[in-house]
């Protein structure tokens, strides 16, 4: 982890210290100055307005906190834009929440070839971490594990077939649509 990751991870560190922090924003490398606050992550950092104009930004993204089931509290950040709670913030001409950028999950942009191929990995790469990380170009499926029970493993082995034929009917009609053009 870099240096500048690890101040960020734990901000309590260097409380009210401030850090500088070369962020990827919209496709150019800016600096943004981070100061954590004990009510909040304060953001320095320049942009440009609608018109091209530089543009000073000092933003405070404040903390908002929920109780956690055995006791203690869970820190948030709080949207500035909609005032949501969320785990990140992300960095575009402003800092806002997942939802006000409207950015979307991988999994959500998904086809149902990707899908399919994605969960029957999901279940092969299951198998392979209980082999204790062996890669996954030695075995299509991998040998059922010690001490896993054999109408588990047939039950993962039959629901990685029927993903592999998912994704692979999906995608014939991909190419079957590709061809009759």
């Amino acid at each position: 982890m870099s240096k500048n990751r690890s101040r960020l991870a734990s901000p309590a560190r260097n409380a009210g210290a401030g850090a500088l922090f070369n962020a990827d924003l919209v496709g150019r490398r800016r600096p943004i100055w981070i100061d954590h606050t004990g009510g909040g992550v304060r953001l320095l950092y320049r942009t440009k307005d609608g018109n091209g104009a530089p543009v000073e930004v000092n933003e405070l993204a404040p903390f908002a906190y929920t109780p956690t089931r055995l006791g203690g509290q869970r820190q948030w950040f709080r949207c500035l834009k909609c005032y949501r709670r969320c785990r990140k913030i992300y960095g575009g001409r402003y800092f806002r929440c997942r939802l006000c950028y409207r950015l979307r999950y991988a999994s959500q942009s998904e086809d149902k070839a990707q899908r399919a191929m994605r969960r029957a990995d999901k279940v092969a790469k299951r198998l392979h971490d209980m082999w204790g990380g062996m890669t996954v170009e030695e075995y299509e499926f991998p040998p059922k594990p010690p001490r896993m029970r054999w109408a588990t493993y047939q039950r993962l082995e039959e629901q990685y077939d029927r993903l592999q034929d998912r994704w692979g009917v999906a995608i014939m009609a991909r190419f079957g649509r590709f061809l009759a053009k």
